[in-house]
C-alpha cells in the first residue's frame, strides 16, 4: 500500500481477502485510499475557479457503464490533464481546482453524470472523493478540455453553451460540431472529419486503388465519417464496392462482418483495400474475428486504411499483428507541439515522479498499476492477483517489471490536451493585461469572460514544452484545428510489427516520406498494388450501382442530410414532392372557389326571399 511518499507492500505470497484490513475501514479518513472508480475526480485547489476535463479512462462495459479495466491510453490522457493543469498553474500563478470525468466512451453515461452535476441552474453539485458534496457556482468553471469522442462532445455542448463555458476538444472530429451557431463556445485543435475522409481517399489513390470498401461503426463518429468518405470517393473518382456497418451494442457484429467479408471474397466481390472508420477498440475485435472466420485474409493481402482513432497505437493490433501488416492508419500530426526536448520526454518524467503519490490526485492510477503489472496493493481487497506490487517498476522502462502491455508516451491526443491547456493559460495571461492593476481572479473570469474565449481562439503558444516563444496558433478562424495528418504503415521488421511514417498530409496536400509496403502471407508483396475485385460493381462512387444494391445502414445522420444527398439516394423524391405540392394547390383552390360559390348561393337565396 501507499504510506505518505513511500511504497510499502505485503511480503505474503498470496492475498488473503479475509485477513487483510483496508486502510479505509472504520472511521479512518478515506481521502488518501484507493477507492472504487468514481464517475469523476473533483479536487480543490486554493482557487475557486475550475479547469475541467473528460476522456475515456476505463474501458466501456456498455453505453451506460464502465468496466473495471483501466486502459493505458486512458490513464495517460488523464495524467496529461494533470500535467497540463500543473503547467497552467505555473504560467498563470492560479492554483486551479480540477474536475475530470471518466466517460469510458459512453454518451448516455456522460449525460447522466452531467445531469447530476448541473441539476440546478445556478450551482454545480460536485462530490469530493471523501463523499462530501459541495455546491459550486457555475460561473467558476473556466474552461473544459475534452472530450475525445464526438458524440460525447455534442452532449457536453448542451451544458457548456448554456453557461458560456469554453470547451476545447483534443479529438472530436465530427462535422456536426462545425456549426458555430449551435456550438458557439466550442473549439478543437484537430481537423474536422471532412478533411480526414478526403485524406483517406487521397491515400487510396496515391497507392493506386480504384476500388475501396468501407467498414464503419454505428456511432456518430463512424456514421458521419463513412458518409464523408462516400462523398470524397465520388469527388475523387474512387469506386466504393463494399459497405458494412458495425453495431457496437451487438456482440456478434464483428463476427458477422468477418464472415461476410470471407464470403464476398470467395465470390470475387471484396476489394483488397478497405477503409475502417470507427473507434479503435472495434477494429481490434474485428481483427480477432477475421482470424476466426476468414482464413484467406493474409493470402489475399487485404489491409485497412484506418481513421485517426486507430492512429499509431500498437495496442489496437496486439495479438493480431500478422493480420495488420500493410494497413495504413491516419493520425493527427504532432509536428506543431513537442514535449520531448533534447531526448527528455517531460511528460513521461512527470508521470514517473508522481507515481508514488498518484493516489492522492487520481484513484484510477492504483487500479491501473495493479492491472498493468498483475500485482496487488495491500489496501485493495478486490484485485485477483496474488503477487505484491514492486515499487521499483517504471512505466517508462518496460525492463524493470513485466507488464501486460506497453505504454506509449507520445500519444497525440494526450499532446493535444496539453496544447489546449496552454492555449487557455496564455489567453488568461493576455486577459490579465486588460485587468491592469486589478489582479483579482474575478476580473479575469467574470468581468472579461467573453474576451477570454476570443483570446483562447486566437492565442499563440510555444512549439515545445520548455519554450516561451509563442510561434504557433492552434485554432483556425473557424475554430477547428489545422488540417494536418501523418499516415502510418504497419510493416513486418525483424519478425515483429512496426509503425512507420509513409506520408504526411498538410493542408490537403499528400507528401511521400517513404514508399509503403504491402504483404501477402506475411511476406512483402513485391508486385504493383492493384485492385482484385474484378466482379465488383460500384455501390457508391464512380460507375453504376451493382444490381441496385445499397448499404444496409444509412451512413448519414438524419439531421445532416442535404437536398443533394437526399436526391442522390432517392432520385424520384423531388418530382414526387413537386406533384404532391401541385395537387395540394389545386385542392386548396377548389375549396376556396366552392366556398365562394356557396356564399354567393346563400346570398342570392336571401335576396329572393
Amino acid at each position: 500500500m501507499f504510506d505518505g511518499a513511500k511504497w510499502i507492500y505485503s511480503e505474503q505470497g498470496k492475498l488473503d481477502q479475509v485477513s487483510i484490513t483496508s486502510r479505509c475501514a472504520g472511521d479512518m479518513d478515506c481521502s488518501d485510499c484507493i477507492v472504487p472508480s468514481p464517475d469523476y475526480i473533483y479536487r480543490k485547489g486554493t482557487s475557486k475557479y475550475i479547469i475541467s476535463g473528460s476522456g475515456p479512462v476505463s474501458e466501456p462495459l456498455n453505453s451506460q457503464e464502465c468496466s473495471e479495466k483501466i486502459s493505458s491510453v486512458g490513464i495517460l490522457r488523464l495524467e496529461s490533464f494533470y500535467f497540463t493543469v500543473q503547467k497552467m498553474r505555473g504560467l498563470t500563478g492560479i492554483d486551479f481546482s480540477t474536475l475530470y470525468i471518466d466517460t469510458c466512451y459512453g454518451t448516455l453515461r456522460t449525460n447522466r453524470i452531467m445531469d447530476k452535476i448541473f441539476r440546478s441552474q445556478s450551482a454545480a453539485h460536485l462530490k469530493l472523493l471523501n463523499g462530501t458534496e459541495e455546491q459550486v457556482n457555475i460561473k467558476y468553471f473556466v474552461a473544459h478540455i475534452g472530450d475525445y469522442s464526438s458524440g460525447i462532445s455534442l452532449g457536453l455542448q448542451s451544458y457548456f453553451k448554456l453557461y458560456k463555458i469554453p470547451q476545447i476538444s483534443y479529438g472530436s472530429t465530427s462535422t456536426w460540431l462545425n456549426d458555430r451557431l449551435q456550438h458557439p463556445y466550442f473549439l478543437r485543435n484537430v481537423p474536422a472529419d471532412n478533411h480526414q475522409a478526403t485524406s483517406m481517399i487521397a491515400v487510396a489513390k496515391k497507392i493506386g486503388l480504384k476500388q475501396i470498401g468501407v467498414i464503419h461503426t454505428d456511432s456518430a463518429y463512424g456514421k458521419n465519417g463513412a458518409n464523408l468518405v462516400v462523398d470524397a470517393a465520388i469527388e475523387g473518382g474512387i469506386c466504393i464496392t463494399y459497405i458494412q456497418s458495425l453495431a457496437r451494442e451487438d456482440p456478434n457484429a464483428a463476427n458477422n462482418i468477418a464472415v461476410n467479408m470471407s464470403h464476398e471474397a470467395g465470390v470475387g466481390k471484396l476489394p483488397r483495400g478497405l477503409i475502417y472508420f470507427g473507434e479503435m477498440e472495434y477494429v481490434t475485435e474485428l481483427f480477432f474475428q477475421i482470424r476466426a472466420n476468414d482464413p484467406n485474409w493474409k493470402v489475399r493481402g487485404n489491409f485497412f486504411i484506418g481513421s485517426e482513432a486507430w492512429g499509431a497505437l500498437t495496442s489496437v493490433v496486439q495479438g493480431v499483428e500478422d493480420l495488420a501488416y500493410g494497413s495504413m492508419p491516419l493520425a493527427f500530426s504532432d509536428i506543431f507541439f513537442n514535449w520531448t526536448v533534447e531526448g527528455t520526454n517531460y511528460f513521461a518524467q512527470y508521470v514517473e515522479t508522481v507515481t508514488e503519490n498518484e493516489k492522492r490526485e487520481n484513484p484510477y492510477f492504483g487500479k491501473f498499476w495493479q492491472q498493468h503489472y498483475e500485482c496487488y496493493l495491500q489496501q485493495d481487497l478486490f484485485t485477483p492477483f496474488n503477487k505484491p506490487c514492486d515499487p521499483r517498476c517504471q512505466l517508462t522502462d518496460p525492463n524493470t517489471c513485466a507488464a501486460t502491455d506497453s505504454v506509449y508516451f507520445e500519444e497525440i491526443a494526450a499532446k493535444n490536451g496539453v496544447q489546449a491547456g496552454l492555449s487557455i493559460a496564455y489567453a488568461i495571461k493576455e486577459v490579465k493585461e486588460l485587468c491592469g492593476e486589478d489582479e483579482s481572479e474575478e476580473c479575469i473570469f467574470d468581468k472579461y469572460r467573453d474576451d477570454l474565449f476570443q483570446f483562447i481562439k486566437t492565442t499563440m503558444i510555444p512549439r515545445d514544452i520548455l519554450s516561451r516563444r509563442k510561434t504557433y496558433r492552434p485554432f483556425q478562424d473557424d475554430g477547428n484545428g489545422n488540417n494536418n495528418y501523418l499516415v502510418y504503415n504497419l510493416i513486418k521488421l525483424d519478425g515483429s510489427l512496426r509503425y512507420t511514417n509513409v506520408y504526411s498530409i498538410e493542408a490537403g496536400t499528400i507528401n511521400e516520406l517513404q514508399p509503403p509496403l504491402f504483404f501477402r502471407n506475411g511476406q512483402i508483396d513485391t508486385a504493383t498494388l492493384s485492385d482484385q475485385c474484378f466482379t465488383c460493381g460500384c455501390l457508391r462512387g464512380t460507375g453504376e450501382k451493382a444490381n441496385g444494391d445499397e448499404p444496409t445502414t444509412s451512413t448519414q445522420h438524419p439531421e445532416s442530410k442535404t437536398a443533394s444527398t437526399i436526391h442522390s439516394e432517392s432520385p424520384w423524391l423531388l418530382p414526387l414532392l413537386i406533384v404532391i405540392a401541385a395537387l395540394m394547390l389545386v385542392l386548396i383552390t377548389a375549396i376556396v372557389i366552392s366556398q365562394k360559390l356557396a356564399r354567393r348561393g346563400r346570398k342570392n337565396a336571401e335576396n329572393r326571399e
